[in-house]
């Protein structure tokens, strides 16, 4: 099966090429303004890509999901997990910026109908759309 269809924009080693950021454990990510580490999603999947395109195919779905289930919950315990989930989705395809917001949300304390939690939502929204129209782009980059 050719490797034509996901094209990675990073070959070989990267320390040095592109800025890094500190991730979860001790991890580094790299930077490069994309919403989804591609390296770190290759690595996730073994370099196959069919499994990354059905995992983010599952990411897509699942953020849509657990953002509602953020959006609705009526308690601390299902704000937490609507966040934990979300933030674990994200890590897992490498889009390190929603993973931070839902560690923020996943932190929050307090009431959950309060403005930081709205804002909180409102940012989430961001981040799942912001990642979710990369996932189109990278299959639409597929589809070339």
């Amino acid at each position: 099966m050719a490797q034509a269809a996901l094209k990675h924009d990073y070959e070989g080693p990267v320390h040095g090429t592109m800025p890094m950021t500190s991730g979860h454990a001790g991890e580094h990510h790299i930077d490069d303004g994309r919403q989804i580490d591609l390296v770190h999603l290759a690595r996730q999947t073994l370099g196959d890509v069919e499994l990354e395109r059905e995992v983010l195919s599952l990411f897509v779905v699942q953020s849509q999901v657990y953002l509602l289930r953020l959006q609705a919950a009526e308690n601390a315990a299902d704000w937490k997990r609507a966040a934990h989930t979300l933030k674990g989705s994200a890590r897992g395809i490498g889009a390190w910026q929603l993973a931070e917001a839902a560690e923020a949300a996943e932190a929050l304390g307090g009431e959950i109908h309060d403005a930081a939690h709205r804002n909180a939502v409102d940012m989430m929204l961001l981040k799942v759309c912001a990642t979710n129209a990369c996932v189109r782009q990278i299959f639409d980059e597929q589809a070339d």
